[in-house]
């Protein structure tokens, strides 16, 4: 709704009204949380880092059953601390919050295996070169 210019505003307001439509507060209420996308993604690392050291070092477990059990620690904790603080919250976006904190997971392996790989290939230029 455009303000019209070309006649003085009047005192009492009647044509003041904004150039936008009023903010309605119930449409934000599904969108995800970053609180809870980062409390979920840490808490789904921790539980795979916790899964991978119990399995194989505690209890001696070969790498790919203690690989297995991280993968679904790790996604089990990450499914219930995301759906578990969207029911807290009362937000209706439990899903987006579990999608999104499981892409940010994924984006942190990518990008630790891009290090990785840097400094596999810094590591082995230094070597070449002495």
């Amino acid at each position: 709704m455009a303000r019209n210019v070309s006649r003085p505003n009047s005192p009492h307001g009647s044509d003041n009204d904004p150039p936008y439509d009023a903010y309605d507060p119930a449409l934000d209420e599904d969108q995800p949380s970053l609180l809870i996308i980062l409390l979920s993604a840490a808490c789904g690392v921790g539980a795979g880092v916790i899964g991978l050291y119990i399995t194989y070092t505690v209890l001696g477990w070969e790498a790919p059953p203690s690989v297995f059990v991280a993968v679904v620690a790790m996604s089990v904790a990450l499914g219930v601390v995301g759906a578990g603080l969207s029911i807290v919250t009362a937000s209706r976006a439990a899903l987006k919050n579990i999608v999104f904190s499981c892409g940010l997971v994924l984006l942190a392996a990518l990008f630790l295996g891009l290090c990785m790989v840097a400094g596999a290939v810094a590591a082995a230029l230094f070597l070449v070169s002495q």
